[in-house]
């Protein structure tokens, strides 16, 4: 999506987009390296990419009106979740979650703090090599419903009470 993009469907319910104008995925689920281990982890590396090429510190859209609920500056993670129902690329409609890594912004405390509310089409996250990361992207998790917790089991990760889902 760009900057100041919006979509609606018939019914007026937002329908959510994806918060990269462009990109190249350098790692899926099950990779073989952060995302590997054999456990069920449902999460996609996106590098930031133009017609140019590699885009470093690139700008992520809100996909629809979200609200900041978590974040955690030592893993450079920020929690947003949709203010009303929506539509989602798998033709539900429900709540979505993102759950997003490494915006260096997170790591160096410069970051918007919790309550923030992004509308569709605004910048809310950008690439970067904050917390645990190798190189500059965007580690993106999704997730259908409503995020419920914002406690941590352990390590300053969130307790995820939504199901993840596929993006793309």
């Amino acid at each position: 999506m760009r900057a100041g993009q919006k979509m609606y469907d018939q019914n007026g319910k937002q329908v959510a987009l994806f918060p990269l104008e462009g990109f190249h995925i350098s790692q899926t689920d099950y990779g073989t390296a952060s995302h590997g281990g054999g456990a069920v982890y449902w999460a996609t590396d996106y590098l930031g990419w133009n017609s140019s090429g590699r885009v470093y510190r690139d700008p992520c859209y809100a996909p629809v009106d979200i609200k900041l609920i978590f974040k955690n500056q030592t893993n450079a993670t920020a929690v947003w979740e949709s203010l009303e129902k929506v539509h989602l690329a798998n033709g539900m409609i429900d709540y979505l979650t993102l759950t997003c890594y490494h915006d260096d912004d997170l790591e160096n405390n410069t970051y918007y703090p919790v309550g923030t509310i992004k509308r569709q089409g605004e910048e809310f996250f950008k690439t970067g090599n904050g917390g645990h990361s190798t190189g500059d992207h965007l580690h993106l998790e999704t997730g259908y419903g409503k995020y419920t917790s914002s406690s941590s089991p352990s390590a300053g990760d969130p307790e995820y009470k939504f199901h993840i889902t596929d993006y793309t």
